[in-house]
């Protein structure tokens, strides 16, 4: 760099000197400067690959470090993807930069690069996505539409259909009362058509044992869901011998015909009544040909009528001068004479003068009756979605009604969607809100199937419409629609009022051409009216944020008679046919059965319990969500019950071991009680020492106890049960040790005077030995046979004395043996 000259100091001007110096600043050189640190970017933490399921959301993260500070870039098979891209989110923040994808579609699968760089150098980082298939979301299995009750002739098949979701695939069982019913070739086969989903049924050959109910049980491991459907076999009425078939001859082909001269001489000699469908028969369809034929043969034969010469008699009358009228002299008709049809045959005819044409009679044909038509058809219309769409034709009669088709169908006259309108002979129809389905074919059809057909073609829209929603409590709610203009903006509202998406209750994703609007957690004050305005255009939906379901009516106690149907009640808040109802019997859950009917219309619940007994007597409750609703059911007998009760009372026993103890009693009640016998709290069964006995024809219980031991002694119970209740009476058993044995005679002694009677006995025997009282010594022994003695049966004879082995006891008395 050159040196500027410097300019020499003037003495005498140091304010000067001082302006300049306030113009001159001082930079420090390069080399002055402090030196900053560089550092070229690197990944610190680097993502890995990922597999996302279709519809889920991705985040890839990357954290990073570098000075400067690198600026961040992100790729997507080589493509950049542009910061404020609608698409996708991108942050960059303290070193970690973000992007981010709400829902990943198909089309988001690929290679994402990451790029960081600064002055230092870059470095980058590569991911792999892969977008999987979504799963199906799992659901417990319910029927979409429920096979109905039917009604067939004997030797028809009867074919149950109907449509069923759930995740996975539920199961799918048939059940006739209790029984399984197995597939079979020739009585019973399973269908399912792929596309429609539908599920059929099939009875073959109906027989009159098929009548009754058929359950059809869905299940999958969350859940299952029943469906009863009725069958009605009708008997086959007789057959009515068949007629007897003619010979069909071969069709022949007809020639329609073209010239006037073939329609004359076709119709010439028919009924003018019958031309139309004379016509028709030789291949003549339009009734514009066909009524300028007719015209053509009425004007042929009143042609003709003119040449004819009428017969009819002429009688001698007096000349009359012919006089021409003054052409303002009305001339009167011929009068109109009906010629008569007579057989065919050769008359000759007389001649006759001429006549004047005006005087000539003539033949009146009747004309038929006109039929209605189209006097302008349909046209084809290339129609706008969310635009109405008039179709217009006009009719010959301002009177005809029309009908309006939609390919081939009948369009309600009821249906909202569309207008019907009338103005004299022009008939229209307006499609008011017009969508890509209504593309079809249109007919408008007059009576006896005349009609004029014109297609709807539909073309895009700005925008598409939007589905109204109904939502759970706290459930995420989605608006979505699709723009024709992707580079086009969107804006939502709410009730008429723009939405502020600083509110994170709200979000607005764009992805392409479909714009979402997201609400989170939905509650009741977000019920109301959502719109989305493209331009000029908008659309709009309506959110209902469903309320908690409520009980808001039963179940009732419910009484009813033995054999008539029980039926429990319970309305709740919202329509519960899609929701798992279940019932239940003292906590136990209800089966459905030939007996057991759980029924689903709406928002009413029920439980029909048919032909009741007394033991269907119990509580019973319904479950349904969360809620719990319990009633009880008394089911009353068609006989007066009554409490068991005891005519005779069993008596208290006291008796000796080894003794038979016999507890007798007569009881009664409605009805006839069973009886029980307990010792204690254990139930006394029959076995070799108890015997338990019922006489028919004295109404007498026994209860007897053979040879009572000690242990037998005690508080006995016994037990009277009905449906009417429990009756018990309690009884006391004494049972004494077995009595001491005593010795008599019944026969005294003979021989010997004041003997001192001595015995021994064991289990078998007992041996007598005598002794004189005086000498006290052992006297001759008397044959046992001559002793007869008490409380004994079986006597054994053996020695008498004392052995050493034996044990004495004294009597302690003595017997005078006496003559």
């Amino acid at each position: 760099m050159a040196e500027m000259p410097q300019e020499e100091a003037v003495p005498g001007k140091p304010s000067e000197l001082i302006e300049d110096m306030a113009d001159v600043s001082i930079v420090p050189s390069e080399e002055d400067k402090p030196q900053e640190i560089l550092q070229a970017p690197v990944f610190i933490d680097r993502p890995k690959d990922k597999d996302v399921e279709e519809g889920k959301p991705l985040k890839l993260e990357c954290t990073f470090s570098g000075k400067p500070e690198p600026e961040v870039e992100w790729y997507r098979d080589g493509t950049l993807l542009e910061a404020d891209s609608p698409e996708v989110l991108q942050t960059v923040e303290e070193g970690v930069t973000t992007l981010e994808l709400p829902q990943v579609l198909p089309a988001n699968a690929g290679e994402y690069k990451c790029l960081i760089f600064n002055e230092a150098g870059e470095d980058s980082v590569t991911v792999e996505v892969n977008v999987t298939e979504a799963k199906p979301e799992e659901k417990a299995p319910r029927f979409i539409e429920k096979p109905l009750a039917l009604e067939v002739f004997e030797g028809e098949d009867a074919e149950f259909r109907f449509t069923v979701e759930g995740f996975p695939v539920p199961t799918i069982i048939w059940n006739k009362g209790w029984k399984t019913i197995t597939p079979t070739p020739e009585r019973y086969t399973v269908q399912i058509d792929i596309e429609t989903k539908e599920h059929v049924f099939i009875i073959h050959t109906c027989k009159m044992t098929d009548i009754g109910k058929y359950t059809c049980k869905l299940t999958n491991p969350l859940g299952e869901e029943k469906c009863i459907a009725s069958l009605t076999v009708k008997e086959k009425p007789a057959e009515k011998p068949a007629p007897l078939q003619k010979k069909l001859k071969k069709a022949e082909v007809v020639k329609v015909p073209e010239t006037d001269e073939e329609i004359f001489e076709i119709l010439k000699d028919e009924k003018p009544e019958d031309y139309e469908k004379i016509l028709r028969k030789q291949g003549v369809i339009s009734y514009k040909v066909i009524r300028k034929h007719v015209q053509m043969v009425e004007h042929r034969k009143a042609e003709e009528a003119e040449k004819l010469e009428v017969p009819f008699e002429i009688s001698e009358a007096p000349k009359v001068e012919s006089k021409i009228a003054p052409e303002d002299e009305k001339i009167p008709e011929a009068p109109v004479t009906k010629v008569e049809e007579r057989p065919v045959e050769e008359v000759p005819v007389p001649v006759q003068e001429e006549m004047p044409l005006d005087k000539v009679p003539t033949i009146e044909l009747p004309k038929p009756d006109e039929a209605p038509e189209f006097t302008e058809p349909l046209k084809p219309i290339q129609a706008t979605e969310l635009e109405p769409t008039e179709l217009v034709c006009e009719v010959s009669d301002e009177s005809v009604p029309v009908k309006w088709l939609k390919a081939g169908e009948e369009i309600p006259e009821d249906d909202e969607r569309y207008e019907f309108k009338v103005q004299g002979r022009r008939r229209s129809l307006v499609i008011k809100d017009t969508t890509l389905e209504d593309a079809a074919e249109y007919s408008c059809e007059l009576p006896k199937q005349v009609k004029t057909t014109a297609p709807i073609t539909v073309e895009e829209g700005p925008i598409t419409r939007i589905p109204d929603k109904e939502a759970e409590p706290a459930e995420v709610v989605v608006f979505e629609c699709t723009v024709k203009d992707t580079d086009s903006k969107t804006t939502w509202f709410k009730d008429g009022k723009k939405i502020k998406f600083s509110d994170l209750h709200y979000r607005q994703v764009d992805e392409g051409p479909v714009r979402k609007l997201i609400v989170k957690k939905a509650v009741k004050k977000d019920e109301g009216e959502y719109t989305v305005k493209v331009g000029k255009k908008e659309v709009t939906a309506t959110l209902k944020v469903k309320e908690p379901l409520k009980i808001l009516e039963g179940p009732t106690p419910v009484s009813v008679k033995e054999g008539q149907e029980a039926v429990f009640t319970c309305t709740v808040s919202e329509d519960a046919t899609n929701l798992e109802v279940t019932w239940f019997k003292k906590g136990e859950p209800i089966t459905a059965d030939e007996r057991h009917e759980p029924i689903v219309e709406a928002t009413v619940l029920k439980l029909i319990i048919h032909e009741a007994t007394p033991e269907d007597t119990d509580e019973y409750s319904v479950k349904v969500k969360d809620l719990t609703g319990k009633a009880p059911l008394e089911v009353k007998p068609l006989v007066e019950l009554e409490k068991p009760y005891f005519i005779l009372k069993p008596k208290k026993i006291d008796t000796h071991e080894g003794m038979t103890a016999t507890f007798t009693f007569t009881c009664g009640g409605n009805p006839y009680p069973t009886v029980q016998w307990f010792k204690g709290p254990t139930e006394i069964k029959e076995d070799d020492n108890h015997t338990i006995t019922f006489n028919e024809d004295t109404k007498e219980h026994t209860f007897i106890i053979h040879s009572a031991l000690p242990e037998d002694a005690g508080k006995y119970e016994v037990v009277l049960t009905n449906t009417a209740g429990v009756t018990k009476q309690a009884v006391t058993l004494m049972v004494q040790p077995k009595p001491e044995e005593e010795v008599k005679f019944k026969k005294k002694l003979s021989s010997y005077q004041h003997a001192g009677v001595s015995y021994c006995y064991s289990a078998a025997s007992i041996t007598l030995s005598f002794y004189h009282s005086i000498r006290q010594q052992l006297v001759k022994p008397l044959p046992l046979a001559q002793c007869l003695m008490e409380f004994h049966e079986t006597w054994t004879q053996g020695p008498l004395g004392i052995g050493p082995s034996e044990m004495v006891r004294n009597l302690g008395s003595k017997v005078t043996c006496g003559p």
